[in-house]
């Protein structure tokens, strides 16, 4: 090993990075930033806005073929490697979580004034109800009720930890920038 840095130009990825950028420019241009401004504008015969974007990608059908998708992948779990072969197992995996965050944004959406009006309670039910389901659900996985409890404190503990270590690191981001934007303000005061 000679410890050094060998620098390889690769124009054609520079190339393909320059004409994709131009196009998505163009296209954002061209076709996005009409399609915005027409979403302001009201309809004379109804004096309604047109529907919007939210309304339009969170559909009852597209919520119907993502819960298909979710089961028929879920079902199919054990075997997608058989089936699909390993190199589309791994995409069908990440279908079925595509589908599975489809699914939870669409039941945000269409239940977000009920979630906004309670969201203290749905929190401490979730805080509640959450070492509950991390067993059952390790219980499912492990085919029995016993497997539910082997490592599950592991679980809730780890991911509980995590979480609050995001949060304190969050609380001292927030004093941290706070108090160097007071000490700002009072040198310029002083």
């Amino acid at each position: 090993i000679s410890n050094e840095l060998i620098l390889v130009q690769r124009w054609w990825l520079l190339a393909a990075v320059v004409v994709l950028t131009m196009a998505g420019r163009f296209l954002y241009v061209a076709y996005g930033q009409p399609f915005l401004a027409n979403q302001k504008i009201v309809d004379v015969a109804t004096g309604l806005l047109p529907e919007s974007m939210a309304v339009r990608f969170f559909r009852l059908p597209y919520f119907i073929a993502a819960i298909v998708i979710v089961a028929v992948l879920g079902f199919l779990a054990g075997s997608l490697d058989g089936l699909l072969g390993p190199g589309l197992a791994g995409y069908a995996r990440f279908l079925r979580a595509l589908a599975i965050i489809y699914a939870l944004a669409s039941v945000m959406f269409y239940f977000r004034t009920f979630i906004l009006a309670h969201f203290s309670a749905l929190g401490i039910t979730a805080l509640a109800l959450y070492p509950v389901i991390v067993v059952l659900v390790l219980a499912l996985y492990g085919g029995s009720v016993a497997a539910g409890f082997q490592g599950s404190l592991k679980w809730v503990d780890n991911y509980g930890i995590q979480i609050l270590i995001y949060v304190m690191l969050a609380w001292g981001l927030n004093i941290v920038v706070g108090l160097a934007g007071l000490l700002d303000l009072g040198y310029v005061a002083f």
